[in-house]
């Protein structure tokens, strides 16, 4: 059984084989790398989320003044008004929503400033 073996057989056959220990530190290294970029990733995501935390140090709606919540409901119909504008170009172009804009949603609901006087001439419109 020697004469297969060689003459100089293996010592240490629990010893592991240096091919295999080097391919387990190369998957060691990249593991540790998607790791580090990770936690670099989260801390990133971490300050992101506490500053959207201190940005939002805003009174409740609740809390404003009259004129606090003038300014709100004008700098929301300028929201408003400015989304019309860009779905109106969007469709224009051809683009297809896929939803509704609050404005074309609601748009028979809308009350103008004019319309209350128009309210007194009745619903059939005809001047009987």
């Amino acid at each position: 059984m020697n004469r297969f073996l060689g003459e100089n057989p293996p010592t240490d056959t629990d010893a592991p084989n240096p091919i295999v220990i080097a391919h387990q530190n190369a998957n060691t290294d990249e593991i540790n790398r998607k790791l580090n970029r990770l936690e670099i990733s989260l801390e990133r995501e971490k300050k992101y989320g506490e500053a959207l935390q201190a940005s939002r140090k805003e009174p409740p709606i609740e809390k404003l003044s009259f004129f606090d919540l003038k300014n709100l409901c004008k700098a929301l119909e300028a929201a408003d008004e400015e989304i019309e504008r860009v779905v109106s170009i969007k469709k224009e172009r051809g683009f297809e929503f896929p939803y509704q804009t609050i404005g074309s949603a609601f748009a028979p609901l809308r009350v103008t400033e004019h319309s209350s006087s128009d309210s007194d001439e009745g619903s059939s419109g005809s001047n009987d």
